[in-house]
């Protein structure tokens, strides 16, 4: 039918495509890679459309009788979202740093602040600060937000391996749970509520915010980027920055999806060592090119050498290399379910044991071994 081929042609962001229809028409199903909607006014009539295995829109069937006046409003839905006034503005998100941030660094398209005077801070770590970065807008609120959150999930990402500091973007989506306050005679008392960091007098402005006034994060040359004073950064984070975003697919995706893991493993410390370790080790699988296949169990042939060539190719550090074949050993015991990390067995809190602190170590050790690599790879692209 006329107009949707003005969507194939486009080539539009798939997901963002069946996101802003199953919103219109208010129900969908996927199967096989198809992904159907029923007409609100006649269920019996159905929009099919067929994706490639790279998430791409392959194909797209209006059934015959579908009513006229619901897909000229899908049709203008879509384009409202996903064609038109696709400009660049500025979005911002509340961070958190395991580091105090008292300046201000400017990239090119992104930009790290303070939080706000009058904003909510405490004096332990996790440190809320202000991450702003250039996006692609839409005039659909929903595709707007996903993309902002997408964008700043990502650049959290690649701050936490570039920097050597744990950051993490707020979810900014709603989660609940029981927490505990203490009450005038220092009695702890269990609630149930809201979590989250929820500032009201956020800026709102489609610009980088004024930093006349603000001062400068301190800029090393050393690897060691963060500490005691706080956050500091690396003298060519922008331009890492920049190189990871201008990589072309696949390696852009295998980058980013390296970056990710490598955050959702500091994510996850305070809930199991034995997936922190996991994501970190799969990080630097994501950049390696396994090829060779066994027909019979379909696992990679001779993964451990490939992984032990890379860290040897990427890490500085002597001890970490020679260590390589014995970190993927670990991984390949947690995988197959025949050892945990010992704190994901035993309680952690006051139960010192030499094998779990030398996990610990180890952890620490996979850690700094794979940023150092992440970003060995990237400076060689």
């Amino acid at each position: 039918m006329k107009g949707l081929d003005l969507f194939q042609s486009k080539n539009l962001d798939a997901n963002e495509f069946c996101r802003v229809l199953l919103h219109f028409l208010g129900s969908g199903s996927y199967k096989d890679g198809n992904v159907v909607y029923s007409s609100k006014q006649a269920p019996e009539k159905k929009i099919e459309i067929q994706l490639t295995k790279a998430d791409r829109i392959y194909s797209i069937t209006v059934d015959s009788g579908f009513p006229k006046h619901e897909l000229a409003g899908a049709i203008a839905k879509v384009k409202t979202a996903l064609i038109d006034d696709q400009r660049s503005i500025t979005g911002r998100i509340v961070a958190f740093c395991e580091y105090p941030i008292s300046g201000y660094f400017k990239g090119d398209f992104f930009q790290i602040l303070p939080m706000p005077q009058g904003a909510p801070t405490y004096p332990r770590a996790p440190y809320p600060f202000l991450l702003e970065f250039t996006y692609c807008y839409s005039k659909d609120w929903i595709v707007n937000d996903l993309r902002r959150r997408a964008t700043a999930k990502k650049l959290s990402a690649l701050l936490s391996v570039f920097t050597g500091a744990k950051i993490m973007s707020s979810s900014e989506i709603a989660k609940y749970g029981w927490y505990t306050i203490y009450n005038d005679n220092s009695r702890p008392m269990p609630h149930f509520g809201e979590l989250g960091y929820f500032f009201i007098d956020m800026p709102n402005e489609e610009v980088f915010s004024d930093t006349s006034k603000l001062k400068r994060l301190r800029v090393l040359n050393t690897q060691r980027s963060s500490g005691q004073l706080g956050l500091a950064i690396p003298q060519d984070l922008n331009g890492l920055m920049n190189k990871a975003q201008n990589l072309e697919n696949p390696k852009h995706n295998q980058f980013h999806n390296a970056c990710l893991l490598t955050s959702f493993a500091l994510e996850n410390t305070d809930i199991s060592r034995s997936i922190e370790y996991l994501a970190l080790i799969c990080a630097i699988e994501s950049l390696i090119s396994f090829t060779d296949k066994c027909t019979e169990c379909d696992q990679y042939k001779g993964a451990t050498k490939q992984f032990k060539q890379f860290v040897n190719r990427y890490s500085t550090d002597a001890d970490t290399k020679q260590s390589a074949a014995k970190f993927y050993d670990q991984r390949s015991k947690i995988s197959h379910g025949s050892q945990l990390m010992g704190s994901d067995i035993e309680p952690d809190f006051l139960n010192w044991k030499p094998s779990i602190e030398e996990q610990k170590d180890v952890l620490h050790r996979t850690l700094v071994m794979v940023k150092k690599c992440l970003t060995g790879w990237l400076k060689e692209q």
